[in-house]
C-alpha cells in the first residue's frame, strides 16, 4: 500500500512557540530528532505576520508525523498547565485550523 507523504502543518502563537522552543531553542529540533520527523519552522507569510506565530511543517511517515505532532501537542498543553497524560480531562485550548476541502469531512 502507497503511503501519503502529505505535511502536517501547526500554526503557533509566538508564545507558545517560545514554550515549544525551550530555553536553548532546540525544544522542536529534539522532537525532530527522536521521531524521525522533519519540522520547518516558518515565520514568514500572511499567516504568521498576521496572527503572530509561525507555521511549524511536520514531515516524514505518517508515524513519525503522528509522534512528532502528539509531542508537540502534549508540552501545548504543558503550557497551560495541563498533564499530558490526562490532557482529555483538562480544559485547555488547542485551535485547530482545516482546509475547506476538509469540512465535508470533519462534518461527518
Amino acid at each position: 500500500a502507497m503511503e501519503l507523504l502529505v505535511p502536517l502543518r501547526l500554526f503557533v502563537a509566538s508564545d507558545a512557540l517560545r514554550y515549544l522552543r525551550g530555553e536553548d531553542g532546540g525544544g522542536v529540533d529534539r522532537v525532530a530528532a527522536s521521531t524521525g520527523a522533519r519540522v520547518e519552522t516558518s515565520d514568514s507569510g500572511a499567516l504568521p505576520s498576521t496572527l503572530d506565530g509561525a507555521v511549524l511543517t511536520i514531515g516524514g511517515t505518517m508515524w513519525q508525523k503522528r509522534t512528532a505532532g502528539r509531542q508537540l501537542t502534549d508540552r501545548l498543553f504543558e503550557q497551560q498547565g495541563i498533564d499530558p497524560m490526562r490532557w482529555t480531562a483538562g480544559s485547555g485550548q488547542l485551535d485547530c485550523v482545516f482546509p475547506t476541502a476538509a469540512r465535508e469531512t470533519i462534518e461527518s
